[in-house]
């Protein structure tokens, strides 16, 4: 929690921290994800998302990098996508279990260099020009309990957040032809915020978390179950389209 330390972002300049604040704010003891008989509530998202942030903001990470979640839709993705955008970096998906191809040319397209996923994925993702940190690791997630659970601010971080810097980048198509990458800024994810209030998600909503490719629909999945609704995570085989 922040407390009473205060981010330097002035009045309208929403970024995607400043509204996962607001959701941990709403209800801290609520769920924030449900995968399977594993939960974790917004306070404990909250605290360890911090943790790992801190850590990636010693790793170098500025805002508006871009960093690669490397694992399918569970727990472990939701804590690294919101680690990343406190850090102020954006994501891309290279979901390892798609295309080894596609993921590579994720990689070298955006030039991330940086990734995070689990040790039982590290052989199936790209490694070139890449380092991936395995959050089960045992040396990694001793390292990241001895990060301070106190909440990222602009001073923590290497430049201030603003709302024009990346959040996502998304990779469509790739049937024919190449992928193509294009980035949503801060700004961009007020319209995602704006259908979460449209939709009026109560308390007891669950929201499903069908989707991993697309970095758009992953976090619009994640701002409609804030602040008050869980993020229900789907089977890795589910898919978000017929």
């Amino acid at each position: 929690m922040q407390g009473s330390r205060s981010n330097s972002q002035g009045e309208g300049e929403v970024t995607l921290p400043v509204l996962l604040a607001a959701a941990v704010a709403a209800q801290p003891d609520g769920d924030a994800v449900v995968d399977g008989e594993h939960r974790i509530t917004y306070h404990d998202l909250d605290l360890r998302s911090n943790q790992l942030a801190h850590l990636l903001i010693e790793l170098g990470v500025v805002p508006d990098a871009v960093l690669a979640i490397g694992m399918p839709r569970s727990l472990e993705r939701v804590l690294a996508a919101w680690a990343i955008t406190k850090a102020g970096a954006g994501c891309v998906s290279v979901d390892p279990t798609h295309a080894y191809e596609r993921n590579r040319f994720v990689c070298a397209d955006s030039g991330v260099r940086l990734g995070i996923t689990l040790e039982r994925y590290v052989d199936e993702l790209p490694f070139e020009d890449m380092y991936w940190v395995a959050l089960d690791d045992r040396a990694v997630s001793g390292r990241i309990r001895q990060y301070p659970e106190a909440g990222v601010v602009d001073t923590d971080r290497h430049a201030p957040l603003r709302p024009h810097h990346t959040a996502c980048l998304v990779y469509s198509g790739g049937s024919v032809g190449r992928p193509e990458g294009v980035a949503v800024t801060h700004a961009g994810l007020a319209a995602v915020d704006a259908q979460r209030r449209r939709n009026a998600v109560s308390p007891d909503a669950h929201v499903p978390g069908v989707e991993t490719r697309n970095s758009v629909a992953a976090t619009l999945e994640l701002l409609l179950a804030a602040p008050a609704a869980n993020l229900v995570m789907a089977p890795h085989d589910a898919s978000a389209a017929p």
